[in-house]
């Protein structure tokens, strides 16, 4: 017959590496590939990851303020990742004017007349003198879906991150 601790001793060999493997894993690195259904590295995927414990840095933190241009017709970058509270500076190279709108991705899109994202106005950029220049805050976490109201294809994507370990993916 065996002692009953003793069917205790692998359980708490069990929790005692356990113990240790998380206390390992939060020091150390995280590699993570996104890919597409074909199997390619997907770039501008947004990765977040939530730790358990409320503890520790990242090695490199989310900015505070990210600059977006308008050139040629496009976002660029086409997609941001920033801090909740972060500053957001666009700016209109291209020589007509943008209608840059932002709101939370899924919901009505483009509402700011009800309290929801932004709308700013751009003028062109005149030939010899500086891009015009508008700023947004970002307070909410989650996606923001960038538009503009004049052309239509212009598509652009902040993600407002809570957490402090968010990256963006690359072409690798």
């Amino acid at each position: 017959m065996t002692h009953p601790a003793s069917r205790l001793l692998p359980f708490a060999l069990f929790l005692i590496a356990a113990c240790s493997i998380s206390t390992w894993a939060a020091a150390g690195n995280l590699s993570v590939q996104v890919l597409d259904k074909e199997g390619r590295p997907a770039p501008d995927a947004v990765v977040v990851v939530v730790p358990a414990a409320k503890t520790g840095t990242p090695r490199n933190p989310l900015p505070a303020q990210v600059t977006i241009y308008q050139e040629k017709m496009r976002f660029v970058p086409a997609v941001s990742v920033v801090a909740v509270g972060a500053k957001a500076q666009f700016v209109n190279n291209d020589p007509w004017e943008h209608h840059v709108r932002g709101s939370a991705a899924g919901a009505a899109q483009f509402n700011a007349g009800a309290g929801e994202g932004f709308e700013l106005r751009l003028d062109g950029k005149p030939e010899g003198k500086p891009a015009k220049t508008a700023d947004a805050t970002f307070t909410k976490p989650g996606a923001v879906l960038l538009g503009c109201h004049i052309h239509g294809s212009m598509r652009g994507h902040v993600y407002v991150s809570e957490s402090p370990w968010a990256v963006l993916t690359n072409a690798d």
